[in-house]
């Protein structure tokens, strides 16, 4: 029998954005989706390796509107280099704090991605959150 409890969705304090990279370049860092921070608190950024390459790079950038005005960089990931084989996952966390301390007209932020072969496959995914702001690093999950 199923439960008779009505939960709470998932996303009632969160907003979730998932994405495929697929570069096309090796040598190219990617920023993917630039995405709006307004009434977010925090953010965590993942990257899950769908095939046997590196991440090289692995940062959040803040801007001033959707098409990248201005782009700097909030926090980059120390050794993404040890997501190397498919099904490693790794994870950047930051708060809208951080976001306007770099850049304090922010409008929206994205991930930038860079991996070592144009045949990587990898997963992004978003996760805001409109009621907390996190803090520390989420664990990376490392074959």
């Amino acid at each position: 029998m199923a439960s008779s409890i009505t939960a709470v969705r998932g996303t009632a304090n969160q907003k979730q954005k998932l994405y495929w990279h697929d570069p096309a370049d090796a040598t190219v860092a990617t920023k993917i989706a630039w995405l709006p921070i307004k009434g977010m608190k925090s953010l965590m950024a993942a990257v899950l390796v769908a095939s046997a390459h590196a991440v090289v790079t692995f940062k959040v950038f803040a801007a001033t509107d959707s098409s990248g005005t201005g782009a700097t960089e909030v926090v980059a990931h120390a050794t993404p280099t040890v997501a190397d084989a498919a099904g490693d996952a790794l994870y950047l966390d930051c708060t809208i704090g951080q976001v306007k301390d770099v850049l304090p007209s922010a409008t929206h932020v994205a991930v930038e991605l860079d991996m070592s072969s144009a045949e990587a496959l990898a997963a992004v995914s978003y996760v805001f959150d409109t009621d907390r702001a996190f803090a520390g690093q989420t664990s990376d999950q490392i074959a």
